[in-house]
């Protein structure tokens, strides 16, 4: 049994649709898996200046750093 082309057309119609709304679910878990993690720098430095408040400043191994 085959369908008709109109048949085909819905039924890849419907192909599309279904593969959009998957792609959709998989982006937002994976949003919400990213999100919902909290990373943590192994390293602090505190940095101050005479007459100054001190200052940390976090940093990540490789040598990259976040400005705080």
């Amino acid at each position: 049994m085959t369908l008709s082309a109109e048949g085909r057309e819905t039924a890849d119609y419907y192909k599309v649709i279904q593969s959009g709304e998957l792609g959709t679910g998989c982006a937002l878990t994976l949003a919400r898996q990213l999100l919902g993690r909290r990373c943590r720098p192994p390293f602090f430095a505190e940095v101050w200046k005479p007459g100054a408040a001190p200052r940390e400043q976090p940093h990540l191994t490789r040598g990259l750093s976040w400005a705080s």
